[in-house]
């Protein structure tokens, strides 16, 4: 049987837009009290 695991947001990749995202993420996060 397969692991599944449930995840909001997945960025594939570490490059520039997979950066981006991942900090932009983490801003919009902050300022709306949420937590990653």
């Amino acid at each position: 049987m397969r692991e599944s695991m449930e995840f909001d947001v997945v960025i594939v990749g570490g490059g520039p837009s997979g950066l981006s995202t991942a900090i932009r993420l983490m801003q919009k996060a902050q300022a709306d009290g949420q937590e990653l």
